[in-house]
């Protein structure tokens, strides 16, 4: 039951997402189709699937991202530097499965980051394992992965060490006004 209440919150939160990329002109319908075709096929989150096919960056899909959910995002430069001893508080095993990584203490709250904020389940585990009551920043799917390889040394699949496709926007040429037209 939980499992799939995990996912209806992130398909609900998807559609929002993807809604508001396109209303803001950021991706077109087309675009996000071909992600969410992409998502079908391969899993992962929307935003890593509008990454990797070179739609939005992480960056973009993070800002809409903490607008929908009203919290903050924490940097991948942030993460990495987290101490050790910080890092101690989750094993590696809780990493993997709920994909949180612990950042910081402060007054009886762990801050840390995810990139499912709506897994509640997840964060209640975080909060009984840690002893701590639970502060969640976002991170988008893709630099989380990738601090869980380098912090943990879990290792990312493929897809998360590759960069992006590259994709040049289709933007019309403006035919230009006749005093604009230099004739020699």
């Amino acid at each position: 039951m939980a499992n799939s209440a995990k996912k209806s919150q992130q398909q609900q939160f998807e559609g929002k997402l993807g809604a508001a990329l396109v209303n803001r002109g950021d991706i077109t319908k087309t675009e996000l189709q071909e992600a969410i075709q992409n998502q079908v096929l391969m899993g992962g989150q929307l935003t890593t699937n509008l990454w990797e096919l070179g739609i939005a960056s992480t960056d973009k899909c993070t800002e809409y991202a903490c607008k929908l959910l009203k919290i903050k995002a924490v940097p991948a430069k942030v993460v990495a530097k987290t101490p050790k001893k910080i890092l101690k508080i989750f094993p590696r095993k809780f990493v993997v499965k709920n994909r949180i990584i612990p950042l910081g203490v402060k007054n009886r709250e762990l801050s840390v980051a995810t990139c499912e904020p709506w897994n509640l389940a997840a964060l209640d585990e975080a909060a009984f394992t840690s002893g701590l009551r639970i502060k969640h920043y976002f991170m988008a799917e893709v630099p989380l992965v990738k601090m869980m390889d380098h912090l943990y040394e879990i290792p990312a699949s493929g897809r998360f060490r590759m960069e992006p496709m590259v994709r040049q926007r289709y933007v019309p040429q403006q035919k230009p006004k006749e005093e604009e037209v230099v004739e020699d």
